[in-house]
């Protein structure tokens, strides 16, 4: 038996309690986004990710910005097997180039803010590059939203004080059970809103904002660059 199995439901299972509901899972201050059109924008990308070949079974790249479509397609690469690696932009094309090594990337996507980076990295690493499109395919049906425990959701790297960055690969039940840890320190529920300042390479940002999807509480992406006015907006959102 392993030692560190994890009763429990899964983070998907956790979601898939969600998935559904008309309650808000994104907030911005232009409109919100329900965890529904969050998990049909999902299936949407889910598709997209078929048709730029990119396989399940291996990690997709990404240099994105918080939004909600990056959180849309996160959704999409944990319940298909292609589990989302985001990369910090604030490393060097070196570094970065180094983190894909180990990767074993199926291809890597970028944000239009990232496009020029995006096809550095994919020429020094001989991987295709796809840009985000501005919206998902639509009509691209269902998600499976069982997820084994022992399916990939989720690689993030360390932040590489001791050495270049290392790949570390969250299983869908331990991801269930870091929702539930993070969700009672914090004292999160449906229905909340939640905010982190953290980008979304950072495990304080993408980790946590899956801690709030799992348990169905709505995010508020985080800026770029910290203001004064983004931080009173905030109180606005609730």
């Amino acid at each position: 038996m392993d030692a560190l199995a994890v009763r429990g439901p899964t983070w998907a299972q956790m979601y898939a309690r969600h998935a559904h509901a008309d309650r808000p899972a994104v907030v911005s201050a232009s409109r919100a986004w329900t965890f529904r059109e969050l998990t049909r924008d999902a299936a949407g990308w889910a598709a997209w990710l078929d048709s730029a070949g990119l396989p399940p079974g291996r990690p997709v790249a990404v240099l994105l910005g918080s939004s909600p479509m990056a959180y849309a397609l996160l959704l999409a690469g944990a319940l298909t097997g292609r589990p989302l690696a985001p990369l910090g932009d604030r490393l060097t094309a070196s570094e970065l180039t180094a983190c894909l090594s180990p990767l074993g990337a199926g291809g890597l996507v970028a944000d239009e803010e990232h496009a020029a980076l995006g096809r550095e990295l994919a020429a020094r690493a001989a991987l295709a590059c796809h840009m985000l499109p501005d919206t998902p395919p639509a009509g691209a049906g269902d998600l499976d939203l069982a997820g084994g425990g022992d399916a990939i959701a989720l690689v993030l790297h360390t932040s590489g004080t001791t050495g270049l960055p290392k790949p570390v690969r969250f299983r869908m039940d331990r991801l269930g059970l870091r929702a539930r840890v993070y969700a009672g320190l914090l004292e999160l529920r449906p229905g909340d809103v939640y905010s982190s300042s953290q980008q979304f390479h950072h495990l304080g940002g993408v980790g946590l904002l899956m801690v709030a999807m799992a348990v169905g509480a709505a995010v508020v992406p985080p800026v770029t660059r910290f203001s004064a006015d983004s931080w009173a907006a905030l109180g606005e959102l609730g």
